[in-house]
């Protein structure tokens, strides 16, 4: 779907990949997270018109918290050389980590990520990743 959408001749708004996501937790109570993420001038070009929400790079993150989907993350100033970012975008196939601590607010959690490349005009340039509990 984001490989799709990033290849569309009319590129989808940021607001409706935010929603996919949602949807994908919305669906399914076995997902804990999920997120995508495009380094700048990787997606639409629309980093000026987003800097305040997705500050130069589309990336996401929603979670669940209290029974509630809530975006605790959105946006990276740069997501190019970061290893969580660029190994999962090296591989040619899906990849699933070992679980791994993860500490928001406080909270520990523990997870395990499968993460996808994302094509576009067919060069990875993003990363879909579901999150697992």
């Amino acid at each position: 779907m984001f490989e799709k959408g990033a290849d569309y001749k009319t590129i989808p708004d940021r607001e409706y990949l935010d929603s996919v996501l949602v949807g994908i937790l919305e669906a399914h109570d076995e997902i804990a997270g999920a997120w995508c993420g495009f380094p700048a001038n990787q997606y639409d070009g629309r980093e000026d018109e987003y800097m305040d929400t997705y500050k130069g790079a589309y990336l996401n993150w929603y979670h669940r918290d209290g029974g509630k989907i809530v975006s605790l993350f959105r946006g990276a100033g740069n997501v190019v050389g970061k290893g969580w970012f660029e190994t999962p975008l090296a591989s040619r196939v899906e990849t699933l980590t070992e679980p791994y601590p993860w500490e928001v607010d406080g909270k520990t959690f523990w997870l395990a990520s499968a993460g996808i490349a994302v094509k576009r005009a067919a060069e990875r340039s993003a990363l879909s990743v579901l999150i697992f509990t």
